[in-house]
């Protein structure tokens, strides 16, 4: 198997995602950055939100308004809330039953866009359950 180890390495390396690198005398693997955002959007296709049985009463309302030169990242992150199980409120209000604050903080941050986005637990909004 050390062959396909071998050809693997070099894909990596040729597609730039990994290199190699000398520390204290030894040859080490390093994870380029284009190969940690590459892990990154693996990571966020499998994130999915859990669900933990009874409703706690608590409803998640995630708010964002993530400026136009930032584009792609506020439509994939709408779109990944959607896939999520979150209903649409207004354009960039969202809202979930399920606790998913470690969720949202982990593409809040992937996405660099953790200044535009709130995150809010809320007991009781009125007129939700006529919308979902």
């Amino acid at each position: 198997k050390r062959g396909v180890l071998r050809s693997t390495i070099k894909r990596l390396e040729k597609q730039k995602l990994i290199s190699w690198k000398e520390k204290d005398g030894k040859l080490q693997l390093v994870l380029e950055e284009k190969g940690r955002k590459r892990m990154l959007q693996y990571e966020m296709d499998a994130l999915t939100l859990k669900d933990v049985g009874k409703w706690d009463g608590l409803w998640r309302v995630v708010i964002f308004d993530i400026p136009e030169d930032n584009r792609k990242a506020r439509e994939f992150f709408r779109e990944k809330l959607k896939s999520l199980g979150f209903q649409q409120l207004q354009k960039s209000v969202f809202i979930a039953r399920l606790e998913c604050k470690d969720e949202i903080d982990f593409l809040r941050h992937s996405l660099e866009i953790a200044p535009h986005v709130s995150y809010i637990l809320a007991k009781d909004i009125s007129s939700i359950e006529k919308r979902i």
